[in-house]
């Protein structure tokens, strides 16, 4: 796992021991553990077990919880890890559990599988696996559009800065070397989902900074010039619908609310009303003061309708917004 020889470490100081390595170029390293002979039975229970359990105590009750101990409900996001190793692989789940909703695959394939079809919010992958990788499952995550806004942390046991670049430049968005605090991981996570929360905020409160922010995904930022675009060739259509919108953008209508949902917090039906009432700004701003016109412009044929979608997207009527703008 990555973790043996801290975890040896670890538990000889516990012990009141001592871990001495003598190393040799092109020969190796050897490990002596000192351990005491004798203890009073009374002194390693209250400086061994008792302490053990101080230090440790936060580790412990993690590993002891399960995946029931978390109270459903869609604060709590879904988390896919990846990993051959089935210690490991439970060890991690325990940690996360109490946080998140864990799923986990066992090797690359299976994990690309469950990315696809159950779209998580964060995929957590060790790198060594057998027959494909934690690069090769992150590039191919970074290069299917139905997963590439999906975070990915790889975790691995390797040091070197080339292959921290190697997992950088598949797409990765975090790199954790093992040995790792628990703590650490956790609050990788938390960034990483609260990145993606940002991300789609800006949508509608700030486009420049979500255009800044997109830019680092090319993938998805093509994906959604491409609907703005969609949407703004079908403003006349009356048959324009989310199933037409779908098969335009080449996927399914589930996979299409989920992929705007992740990347602009609104459904399809909202990104498309939000797209007209956008273009209808621009119209307003460029001087066009007819509230019908310019309604049925953008497709939102009905006055009283246009004005309410209006009001709720930006605060205020088209007629108020006119007057504030002083057209």
């Amino acid at each position: 796992m990555g973790i043996g020889l801290h975890m040896v470490s670890e538990y000889t100081k516990m012990h009141g021991g001592q871990i001495i390595v003598c190393s040799r170029v092109d020969q190796g390293s050897s490990f002596t553990i000192l351990l005491p002979y004798k203890h009073d039975r009374k002194i390693i229970k209250d400086a061994g077990v008792n302490e053990t359990y101080q230090v440790d105590l936060k580790t412990t009750r993690m590993a002891e919880s399960t995946e029931e101990d978390a109270v459903p409900g869609d604060q709590y996001a879904n988390v896919l890890f990846v990993e051959d190793n089935a210690e490991f692989r439970d060890y991690i789940k325990k940690v996360l559990s109490p946080r998140y909703k864990v799923i986990t695959a066992k090797n690359v394939q299976q994990g690309f599988e469950m990315a696809v079809e159950l779209n998580p919010d964060i995929i957590i992958s060790d790198i060594m696996m057998p027959v494909m990788d934690g690069f090769q499952l992150c590039n191919a995550i970074k290069q299917e559009i139905k997963t590439s806004h999906i975070p990915v942390i790889l975790l691995t046991s390797l040091s070197e800065t080339d292959k921290q670049i190697e997992g950088l430049q598949t797409g990765a968005d975090s790199y954790i070397s093992k040995p790792f605090n628990e703590e650490l991981l956790i609050a990788q996570v938390e960034n990483l989902l609260l990145s993606k929360e940002r991300l789609r905020n800006y949508f509608v409160e700030s486009m420049s900074k979500w255009s800044k922010e997109i830019n680092k995904h090319n993938n998805d930022r093509n994906l959604v010039e491409r609907a703005i675009s969609i949407v703004e060739d079908n403003l006349l259509n009356v048959s324009f619908s989310i199933d037409l919108f779908a098969e335009e953008l080449n996927l399914s209508r589930s996979s299409l609310h989920r992929k705007l949902k992740a990347l602009t917090n609104q459904t399809a039906s909202e990104f498309i009303t939000y797209i007209r009432l956008s273009k209808a700004l621009k119209l307003f701003k460029s001087g066009n003061t007819n509230i019908e016109e310019v309604g049925f412009t953008v497709g939102l044929n009905s006055h009283s309708y246009f004005t309410r979608c209006f009001k709720k997207q930006f605060g205020e009527s088209p007629k108020e917004y006119i007057q504030n703008i002083g057209l």
